[in-house]
């Protein structure tokens, strides 16, 4: 049965798209809807930090992984905190361009472009 929404997944979106790992440090995670992706992230080794503009997927990303070690925050993507920029070893985005795209028309089309170059590697 699929996802009840594209930001609704069980395997990670990550899992099927990235080829090796950094070694662990810090990561962020943008637009983590309800978390599998930030769940990932920090079982490789990471401590991670997860966001996500809509309050409800971070209360349900917290609720859905209780014992988590992920810092789930409401954050908006176009306004980081300063305290981000450069701080982390890795910055993954796992939203789906079309879906992007409807979100921030007029905007830049991909997260890229707010996030290119915050970290020595990306996702």
């Amino acid at each position: 049965m699929p996802p009840a929404a594209v930001w609704d997944v069980v395997v990670p979106a990550i899992r099927r798209r990235h080829v090796g790992s950094p070694a662990p440090g810090w990561a962020l995670v943008v637009g983590c809807g309800l978390g599998a992706d930030a769940e990932y992230i920090a079982r490789l080794g990471f401590d991670t930090v997860a966001f996500d503009v809509a309050e409800t997927a971070i209360r349900l990303a917290r609720e859905r992984f209780p014992e988590s070690t992920v810092d789930y925050v409401v954050r908006d993507l176009l306004d980081p905190p300063a305290e981000w920029l450069r701080a982390f070893d890795l910055v993954a985005e796992i939203i789906p361009s079309k879906l992007c795209r409807t979100l921030h028309e007029g905007r830049p089309s991909s997260t890229s472009a707010a996030w290119s170059g915050q970290a020595e590697h990306s996702w």
